[in-house]
């Protein structure tokens, strides 16, 4: 793919079209299909949470948010509602260990990155796929506006910043992707 440049593109428009890859990729997985359609199994999803929420705890934590930007606390709500209704934890090797020890690593502007491609995922999609399971605590929002704005205000990302910020998104991206590809084929 040719990617093109105007000198005057903003930085989210610079963003949006150096991350498009990685973002579609993701989108288009078949766990997200199958979420989409209402056809993933609860245990898949439950294994998601369980592994997911180790992300937003950490960032939750390093970044100190507040708010209707803690969600890892719904997050472990849900997977309690899934636990009750038999899903179970398996102890598989998931990808998500890699994922926190690299983003351990991160500066806390290249942490934004988590936060930017999670939150928002969250605020937009989760609208749809909170119709489509069970326990969707974490998927609700008190105004999903001004909470996309409290996410899009923290980055404040200086010029020198931009590149090293969207190699981080594309590299959330790729991180989401191999943990749907570990629930949806380890073992298989």
């Amino acid at each position: 793919m040719l990617i093109y440049y105007h000198e005057n593109m903003t930085f989210q428009e610079k963003l949006k079209v150096e991350t498009k890859i990685n973002h579609d990729a993701t989108e288009q997985h078949l766990f997200n299909e199958l979420l989409l359609k209402g056809e993933l199994d609860d245990q898949k999803y439950y294994l998601y949470l369980k592994n997911i929420v180790t992300v937003y705890d950490y960032i939750e934590k390093r970044l100190g948010l507040k708010g209707e930007l803690i969600r890892s606390s719904l997050i472990y709500n849900d997977i309690m509602a899934y636990c009750k209704n038999g899903c179970h934890f398996s102890c598989d090797d998931y990808f998500v260990h890699e994922w926190v020890e690299t983003i351990a690593q991160k500066s806390d502007t290249a942490l934004l990155s988590e936060l930017y491609v999670e939150w928002l995922k969250d605020v937009y999609g989760g609208q749809i796929i909170s119709k489509k399971v069970k326990y969707n605590s974490h998927l609700k929002f008190n105004d999903t506006k001004s909470t996309a704005l409290a996410v899009r205000g923290l980055l404040k990302i200086a010029p020198e910043d931009e590149n090293n910020f969207i190699f981080e998104v594309n590299r959330t991206y790729v991180n989401h992707y191999k943990l749907m590809d570990d629930i949806m084929y380890k073992g298989k």
